[in-house]
């Protein structure tokens, strides 16, 4: 993958996608027997159909929708148009009065002025496809309604409510309208509009620390809560979080009065169940409020996906606005074939071998800030290379004096027979119904011949051209399109439980059967029971877990807190959790069966399988709440996901700015349909992205090793240099530069401190990637004097980076003081250590033989490290001495240490040692060196001796 590549390359997204999730889930459920993690890792890297995390790649063509008979000037000429309006939107970037109208805007336009009588007023249900002029058949009509009707003396509220579920759609309406309204003549009845979120300044004060303070000043736009509420504003865009504030907050009451003419719902296929019921009852409290009639209102819902015929939309209409069915008027933006120009094609197809759009995959041809077409007449020329093998020789000979790339790749694949075949593979599928096709489709559709490997790389190659072929930056490329791809966290395994299972013997378990990944109760290949496999945290051994139900034992389905099931005979078997071992794979003898049909555990009724129920890990001896599924949560593999298709992201096409930026300016935009999952998702994926960055920079810093034998070279040189010399003054200089290199390869052998590290870690470039949030309040897009961007945002990241210089400690903190489940410790690739442990000796204790003293000397290291380990666990820890009092609460939420520990007292931010979940804790640290303890201290003796050695410590 090409990281400099200003287009998405799809197919090494899919695949590095594909393989991070894959090692994710290794990494955390890395199982100690080697042929089942194999088939885990084969299962999840394969296909969704086989059980794979990352499904295959989908391909939705985008088409124009089917254009109307009139014009914005034609439709002011019958009167249903405001002269003054059709001025003010005659510009390019705009709606320029000579430009067909889309038939639903048209529709949407003319509904609007026609069905406003003297009680009523209409709603209007606009469903189009994606790109197809939505805003502009919500817009139109309100801008329309608001000119020819002003407001009217003694009038109070706003005029309309635009209202977004979330506030990113809010901010792309305001850049909307601030460019269509930003130069209306001053008069009484020009248009002012205001959003209102939690991201608008209350005064002027504020407005002045915020990022809105650099925009040029509109008339038109009101810009603090403070002048809203004393000059209300014509529209009011908003969320309908903050709209129920404003009804309910005496500050915000001079927003509502009878003023209010209309209300436009934006994606409004989100709003259903619940939330519908709300929305509905939001709006007749506004109207209420106000003090006029959901009649006597123009509603207006706009969607791209919202389903159902006109009567099943006039009914969800009318429920929705609160409005007659008859006032209700579904608009439909049907998609319309592309009037491509006739095709010119070459003697012979293409072979797909030679497309390609790597050429062009570097160099901008688009200039999206400025919203223009770039000009370069050598990217041109490598565009007319690029487009050759698909057109004739007289269509580049046509394109020779064109210095446009855009233009080149517009004019030349407009005419190409292979683009005129996918367009009509695409509008062919739309017509029965499938408006996504997966990829592989479309490159077996193409380049029928050819491996399925090379024909996806083909199509992609094409699909990337055709993206980028336009002639005007603000109109649609030749063939527009997205791209999907479904991704799930790697779920439940299920084995069945059948050692005679018919599956595929590539996927069989020993003395088992199929290994299934999903949860299945049932095996689809021999229809015989399944257990759920589990994997031990502490030693990645395996188990099956099942729950039993009565005399039924089932595939155990859910995770919360384990509750074994005691030992007694006695007890109930109505409802508990199992762990169990096929006993052909256990030396004990079998002591439970499970029948593979009925799922019984007290009658055969067919055939059994027979298993070892554990109490415990049958390797490491870890108690069955050490078990858990191999499944992985959603918060694991969000950040996995996002990481790896921001790196997928091309970069930002400015090149200075692509120095400046993290990431090379990179972006990524992630939604969720939950706000309070929303509110915390920006937290985690920060978070995570940290914690990724930290350990990345950590690793490279650690893996800059000295040469430890070349340093014992210098050594043994300099000694020998001293011996040698005479003068004192060359003696001390060689004696000064010993002490360094002796320094220097203690710290190789030994390690170095936190402080050291963090002294070091200063000079990494990969800092400038950290986003540093204090200094981040100075950040704006304000350029002033003869700055240009990139000269200002230097600025700002230069800061930036010194901050982050001055925090290396912590982030190497976040990394090693505490020790974590999953870490560059735990994961082999770094290693804390206690200085002069090794030199520690036992003190001699009564209560110890002489024998018992030994045992315990022999591992007394380890086990004062295992202790510090534990410390470090329980938050025990401080970065330096001066961090053993004074902590405050903030600092203690925001990095969770300095925590005490005493021997058997608790209390706040106190823990125990020893005693109730004290000894056990340490006893599962100090595995490694359990099998000498138990050697000198057998028996009961092994826990209490331990505990009465940390009382003599």
């Amino acid at each position: 993958m090409n990281n400099n590549a200003l287009q998405l390359d799809a197919l090494a997204a899919e695949r590095d996608l594909r393989r991070r999730i894959v090692e994710l889930a290794t990494s955390y459920r890395p199982l100690r027997d080697e042929k089942m993690l194999k088939m885990c890792r084969e299962a999840w890297a394969g296909d969704e159909l086989s059980g794979g995390v990352v499904g295959q790649l989908w391909v939705e063509c985008l088409f124009p929708s089917e254009t109307g008979r009139d014009t914005l000037a034609s439709l002011a000429a019958q009167g249903l148009f405001d002269f003054r309006l059709l001025a003010q939107l005659n510009h390019p970037h705009r709606c320029p009065e000579s430009r067909p109208l889309y038939r639903h805007q048209e529709e949407a336009i003319v509904t609007a002025v026609n069905g406003d009588q003297r009680d009523t007023r209409p709603a209007l249900i606009v469903t189009a496809g994606t790109g197809a002029g939505k805003t502009e058949s919500f817009l139109l009509p309100v801008l329309n309604d608001l000119y020819r009707n002003p407001r009217k003396p003694g009038n109070s509220g706003v005029r309309a409510i635009f209202l977004y579920p979330m506030n990113a759609l809010v901010n792309d309406q305001v850049d909307r309208l601030n460019a269509w309204l930003e130069d209306q003549p001053e008069t009484q009845d020009r248009v002012t509009f205001l959003h209102f979120t939690s991201e608008t300044p209350e005064n002027t004060r504020e407005l002045n620390r915020s990022t809105l303070a650099h925009l040029t000043p509109n008339p038109s736009r009101i810009l603090t809560r403070e002048q809203g509420r004393r000059t209300p504003p014509d529209i009011l865009i908003t969320n309908y979080s903050m709209l129920e504030y404003m009804l309910c907050r005496p500050q915000d009451a001079s927003f509502f009065g009878p003023s209010l003419r209309s209300f436009v719902l934006d994606e409004v296929h989100l709003y259903s169940g619940t939330l519908a019921a709300e929305i509905c009852l939001l709006m007749r409290r506004v109207a209420l409020r106000c003090g006029v009639s959901t009649e006597r209102v123009l509603q207006i819902a706009t969607s791209a996906t919202l389903g159902g015929n006109t009567n099943e939309l006039r009914q969800f209409g009318a429920t929705l606005f609160s409005k007659s069915p008859e006032l209700v008027y579904p608009i439909y933006g049907r998609p319309h074939r592309r009037d491509l120009p006739e095709a010119a094609g070459p003697a012979s197809p293409p072979p797909a071998e030679i497309i390609d759009a790597r050429p062009l995959e570097t160099l901008p041809i688009l200039d999206s800030e400025k919203r223009e077409l770039i000009e370069d007449s050598k990217t041109a020329a490598i565009a007319r290379q690029c487009i050759a093998p698909f057109v004739s020789e007289s269509v580049v000979q046509e394109l020779a004096s064109e210095t446009f790339p855009a233009r080149v790749l517009h004019y030349a694949l407009s005419r190409a027979p292979i683009v005129h075949s996918l367009d009509e593979f695409f509008w062919k599928r739309s017509r029965d119904g499938q408006s996504v096709v997966r990829l592989r489709e479309v490159a077996e559709h193409l380049f029928p011949g050819a491996s399925l490997d090379v024909a996806e790389k083909s199509a992609t190659a094409l699909l990337q051209l055709t993206a980028r072929a336009r002639n005007e930056a603000d109109q649609l490329p030749v063939i527009p399109h997205k791209l999907h791809i479904q991704v799930r966290a790697p779920g439940h395994f299920s084995v069945c439980l059948n050692p005679a299972c018919t599956g595929d013997r590539r996927r069989v378990v020993e003395e088992a059967g199929l290994l299934i990944p999903d949860f299945a109760e049932f095996c689809p290949a021999c229809h015989s029971a399944t257990l759920t496999l589990t994997i031990c945290r502490n030693c990645s051994d395996w188990l099956l877990a099942g729950t039993s139900a009565g005399d039924r034992m089932r595939a155990r389905s859910e995770w919360n807190d384990y509750q074994p099931v005691p030992e007694d005979e006695d007890h109930d078997p109505a409802q508990g959790h199992y762990l169990l071992r096929p006993a052909a794979l256990s030396d004990a003898e079998p002591d439970w069966f499970i029948d593979l049909e009925s799922r019984s555990t007290i009658d055969i009724h067919s055939r059994a399988a027979h298993f070892v129920r554990y109490m415990s890990c049958p390797n490491c001896d870890a108690s069955v709440g050490q078990f858990e599924p191999m499944a992985l949560p959603d918060v694991l593999t969000l950040p996995a996901v996002a990481e790896s298709v921001l790196a997928a992201m091309p970069p930002n096409t400015n090149s200075a700015m692509r120095k400046i930026l993290p990431s090379g300016g990179r972006q990524l935009l992630t939604f969720s349909d939950s706000r309070r999952q929303a509110a915390r998702l920006g937290p985690h994926l920060t978070y995570q992205h940290e914690i990724l960055l930290s350990r990345i920079v950590i690793t490279r810093l650690l893996g800059t090793s000295v040469d430890s034998v070349k340093l014992k070279r210098e050594i043994e040189t300099l000694e020998n240099a001293i011996k040698e010399a005479d003068d004192p003054e060359i003696r001390a200089a060689l004696e000064v530069a010993v002490r360094k290199k002796q320094t220097d390869l203690h710290a190789e052998q030994d390690g170095r401190s936190m402080a050291d590290w963090a002294r070091i870690m200063k000079g990494r470039n990969e800092l400038s990637q950290f986003f540093a949030r204090e200094s981040s309040v100075q950040h704006t897009t304000r350029v002033t004097g003869n700055k240009t961007w990139p000269e200002a945002w230097e600025q700002f990241w230069d800061a930036n980076r010194k901050e982050m210089e001055d925090d290396t400690f912590r982030l190497l903190g976040l990394e090693f003081l505490l020790r974590r489940s999953h870490s560059l410790e735990t994961l082999g690739l770094a290693e804390v250590v206690y200085p002069s442990i090794e030199k520690c000796v036992l003190q001699r204790l009564d209560h110890l033989s002489v024998t018992e003293h030994a045992t315990l000397q022999s591992v007394w290291p380890d086990y004062l490290a295992a202790i510090c380990d534990t410390l470090r666990s329980r938050s025990a820890i401080t970065f330096n001495d001066s961090d053993n009092e004074g902590r405050d609460d903030a600092s203690i939420i925001s990095f969770p240490i300095g925590r005490w520990v005493s021997r058997e007292g608790s209390g706040i931010r106190i823990d125990p040692m020893v005693g109730a979940g004290g000894i056990r804790s340490i006893r599962a640290k100090i595995h490694g060196c359990r099998a000498s303890f138990d050697a000198g201290l057998r028996g009961p003796v092994a826990g209490s001796g331990a505990e009465r050695t940390w009382s003599g410590i």
